[in-house]
Order: C-alpha cells, then structure tokens, then sequence
C-alpha cells in the first residue's frame, strides 16, 4: 500500500500573476461615440415625429428666421429658478414671455427697418424688467408681436395688483416697473394706445367696471407721460371693462384685470380716420348690398347705389 502511494504523481499547480493590462488603443472610443451620436439622432427623429404640427412649424420657423421678422413662434426667457410662484416676477422665477411674431397685415410686408427697431425695443425691454429682479412681484408681463404692433400687457395676480381695490390709485410697487417700460418706450416714435380691463366683480364704490377700467387707463397713461413718454404719443386710451377676459371660463380672475399698452405701426389709421372713410367700391360688402339692391329693385324703382356705397334716393 505504501509503495502504491509513493508512486503517484506529484501535481503541482503554478499561478502565472500578470502584471496590468496592455494598452488597447482607443478604436472603441470612436465606435461607442458613433454610437451615441446614432441614437441622439433616433431621438429626435422620433421627438420630431411625434410632435404636433403647430410644433414642427415653429421650430422650423425658429431657424428659418431666428430674429423673429417674418415668422412665428413664442419664446420664453427665464432667468431664475422655478420655486413654485406665479406669474412673472414671481417665487424667484424672472421671465418674459415674448411672441416672436410681426405680422404684416392685410398682406402687405412691413418695413424691414421698422421691424427691426420694434425688435430692438422689444428685446431692450425684455432685458430692462429682467433687471428689475423683482421676486417679490408676482404679475404676468407678456410682450406679444400682433398685426397692429406690439403690444404689453401687465395683469394682475392674487396677492400683488397695479391698482387698490376697486380705484385708478397705482399701488406704489408697480411703479418701478412701469417707468422702465415708460422710459424703453419714449425713445420709439410709434403711436401708443392705452387699454384698461377688469374682472367680472362689480367695482367697489359708486363707479362701475367702465368707468373703472377707462380711469385706471388713463392713470397708467398719466404714469407714462409723466415717465417720459410724449403726450401725442398716446392716441387714444380705451376702456373695455370685463368685455375681453383673458379667461373666458374664470371671469374673476385676477388676471382679466389688466393694462395693455399697444405700440402701433407706423402708417396705421386712427380709428376715427378708419371709421370715417367710406369702404372701397370693389369692397364685398358694397358689392353685396348692390346685388340686393338689383334684386329688389322692381319696373318703376330708381333706387341705386352711389359709387361710394351710400343710398342714392330720387329727388
């Protein structure tokens, strides 16, 4: 037995230890980047797809013409965290929301050079509230490129209002918001409409909503002038009490309670002019009301329209 044992084989197992791994040159670095690169682009191929096509238009339209001349599209400029308030100027969060949009109305291409200058203003604006960094305010200031011009409108919130309740009295934390857009806007030669708007509570005190919102108007108008602005800047001021909400499903909202200042293009009529000249002969309406009249004219009836679509009787 002892003999048998002495003859096995003796194992003996070596462990090689192998120092740190060779340089395996950096090849895989290129493909994982390949990659990545593959799959962002899937992404976004599929992002796209997805979007609506009100989305795909403006993003197009934002690298069609990133300066915001000729087509659409809102931006929104922040400058601060989010912490949970409302409105503009609200919890910490400064931004102004800013429609890219100058149209040019009834088919015809505004001036580039006026264009340009409302851009200009309107980005030295933006710029000038975002300065303010007035946290504690929290109101809506939105800046929005329209058919007539541009206009700014500044609401109201649940805990901060332009005015006291139910008065034209300009509460005093407004102030310094409304002489930056006063001092921003007397430098443009535009026209300037001032419009006033409340919510659909009746108006504390022995003044109704119309002559509430037509006062606090004109107090904001008062404010501009005295802030800079040329008196014959301001054509007209308006008062459209709770008439146009900006939410038509919470007519007492806070926010319908608003002041709009609208910077007109140049060339634009006035509403007087407007009104008092006659439509065009080649007008619809004028080719319209001839054709009823054509209809109803009998055998003996000399009824006709003039040229300029007014009722010419027989003597």
């Amino acid at each position: 037995m002892s003999s048998s044992a002495d003859k096995r084989p003796i194992i003996i197992v070596k462990k090689k230890v192998h120092g740190g791994h060779g340089h395996h040159g950096g090849a895989w670095k290129v493909a994982f980047a390949d990659f990545v690169t593959a799959m962002m682009a899937l992404f976004m191929v599929l992002w796209l797809v997805a979007q609506s096509p009100q989305t795909k238009s403006a993003v197009g339209a934002y690298f069609r013409d990133p300066l915001g001349l000729n087509s659409g599209g809102n931006t929104e400029v922040n400058t601060g965290p989010n912490t949970g308030g409302a409105g503009l100027f609200g919890g910490g969060n400064t931004a102004v929301a800013v429609d890219t949009t100058f149209a040019a109305g009834k088919g015809e291409q505004r001036p580039t050079k006026e264009l340009l200058e409302l851009s200009s203003a309107r980005s030295r604006l933006t710029q000038a509230l975002m300065a303010l960094h007035m946290d504690s305010w929290a109101r809506h200031v939105e800046l929005t490129a329209v058919e007539d011009g541009l206009r700014i409108e500044i609401e109201d919130s649940e805990d901060a209002s332009l005015f006291a309740t139910g008065s034209n009295k300009l509460n005093p934390a407004a102030k310094p918001m409304l002489s930056v857009i006063a001092k921003e806007l007397a430098v443009l030669p535009n026209h300037l409409v001032v419009e006033g708007h409340t919510d659909a509570t009746p108006a504390a005190g022995r003044s109704d909503n119309w002559e509430l919102s037509a006062g606090r108007a004109n107090a904001a108008r008062r404010f501009l002038v005295d802030g800079g602005v040329h008196d014959e800047q301001i054509v007209e001021v308006r008062g459209y009490a709770d008439r146009r909400p900006r939410l038509w499903h919470k007519p007492n909202d806070a926010r319908n309670r608003r002041i709009s200042i609208l910077v007109q293009l140049r060339g634009l009529p006035q509403a007087d002019e407007a009104a008092a000249a006659p439509p065009p002969a080649g007008h619809p309406l004028i080719q319209r009301l001839r054709a009823i009249d054509v209809e109803a004219q009998g055998p003996g009836d000399t009824v006709e329209l003039s040229p300029n679509g007014s009722l010419a009787l027989p003597p």
